[in-house]
Parts: C-alpha cells; structure tokens; sequence
C-alpha cells in the first residue's frame, strides 16, 4: 500500500506507509492520524478511553463523539514516561495528533521538559 497521503488530505503521511510500517500515535482522542485499519498502530495518551469519556463527557466540542474516542494501548498516567510505557515496541515512526499540547507536557526520558 502506498502512502495514505495520496489517497485523502493528510500530508503528514506522505512519507509513510502506513499499511506496513509499525506506529505509535501520541494523543489521539477521537482523530486519529491513522486507524488501526489502515496499518499496525497503537496509541498512547495520558489516560484510558474511558476516563478521557469521562475527561470529555461536558466538552462541547466532544459532543456526539464520545463514541469515537479511540482505545489506548498505553497509558501514561502521572508519572510514567513515553519511554516507560511503550518499552520493548518496535515501531518505525511516531506521531502526535496535538503535537504543541502533548509535547509541552510530556517527558520522554524522565527529564523535565
């Protein structure tokens, strides 16, 4: 499968085919860059699903899609790290739905940022 971005409006993805290359999502919320349909990803965030459901149940902005809040397969909590939570995954790119709001709050190795 070739690049996703060719296909759809997503230039972010031109140089990675998704379909095949192991990926790690930081912050999906219910927008994920790329489905788990469309190629091997996992997604990590501050909480679970459900307690960003909780987390986002009297956004206006989420309103109506609660239903569309993906699930996480890492979770970072207080204290554990990017580092931390998805050690041992062998991936070949990352990427960030929100990269200024998740960046500025997370510490990769365990140093503050």
């Amino acid at each position: 499968m070739a690049s996703l971005a060719s296909e759809t409006v997503r230039p972010e993805l031109a140089e990675i085919d998704v379909g095949h290359m192991r990926g790690l999502e930081i912050g999906p919320l219910a927008s994920p860059r790329v489905r788990k349909d469309e190629g091997p990803v996992r997604y990590v965030d501050h909480a679970s699903a459900t307690d960003l459901k909780q987390k986002y149940a009297t956004d206006q902005g989420m309103r109506g899609r609660l239903d569309e809040i993906v699930d996480v397969d890492y979770v970072l909590g207080e204290t554990t790290t990017i580092a931390e939570a998805v050690a041992g995954m062998r991936r070949s790119t990352t990427l960030s739905r929100h990269t200024s709001s998740n960046i500025s709050r997370t510490r990769w190795d365990g140093s503050t940022i």
